[in-house]
């Protein structure tokens, strides 16, 4: 009877949770002066909140309605996030979704960088070890690799709907990357995750490249050569 009785409502939990939907989005920002931001949003949707709430609380006798605070509440206690420990974090809600947001940001892309090749898991939620703590990037003279692998749920989500997105913004054009998507003159990249079990991420990218500093020595010899020119105008008007 036992086994009947789990496995019902198993199967309610199921039914209950196919229409919903978890929001995980990625975004990580490189610019050209070394700074780094890395954002990350976790949330579910109001009806997955409320049905888990629900299904929790289905030998309690109570009639009470379920609202934005309860919601909050349960997510904040049950959905773990220790490995995001250290980074900014914010409530996040809006008319369909509730979670928090997380800010991470660096102002020298070096203190995460190292000559190591270690592949970074960047999503461990079961992990005691913090992102915050990990090198980010393989460094080799000017280029930057990162070698990440992205986490899901092995058995499944149970056929919620996951949206599931890691985008980067570099400052030059990435290669030797795996994107699914390419945006931007190849500047943007992103990565579908959805239900992939350890999505791999790779990629590599400068904070310069050569012709924006070809540029820039062109600009500093123009400027030398009109600096001359108006140096040696000034001085033949003085010997007039």
């Amino acid at each position: 009877m036992k086994k009947i009785l789990k496995y019902c409502l198993f199967l309610l939990f199921s039914i209950l949770l196919c229409s919903c939907s978890i929001k995980n989005d990625n975004n990580l920002t490189i610019k050209s002066d070394g700074t780094l931001e890395y954002d990350v949003l976790l949330a579910f949707d109001k009806e997955l909140l409320e049905n888990m709430i629900s299904v929790n609380n289905i030998n309690e006798e109570s009639n009470k309605k379920i609202d934005t605070k309860d919601m909050k509440e349960y997510f904040n206690k049950n959905i773990k996030d220790s490995y995001l420990d250290g980074l900014k974090k914010e409530q996040y809600n809006d008319k369909d979704y509730i979670g928090n947001k997380y800010s991470y940001k660096i102002d020298d892309i070096n203190e995460v960088s190292s000559n190591r090749t270690d592949t970074v898991v960047i999503n461990d939620y079961d992990s005691k070890d913090k992102l915050i703590d990990k090198d980010l990037f393989k460094k080799e003279d000017d280029v930057y690799t990162a070698n990440f692998i992205y986490n899901t749920d092995e058995n499944g989500y149970g056929g919620i709907n996951v949206i599931n997105t890691f985008v980067v913004k570099l400052p030059t054009r990435g290669f030797k990357h795996n994107a699914d998507e390419v945006k931007d003159n190849g500047k943007t990249l992103i990565w579908h995750v959805d239900n992939i079990k350890d999505k791999k991420i790779n990629f590599s990218f400068k904070l310069k490249d050569k012709k924006y500093i070809i540029s820039l020595l062109c600009i500093v010899f123009d400027i030398g050569i009109i600096s001359m020119f108006i140096y040696l105008m000034v001085s033949k008007r003085k010997l007039i």
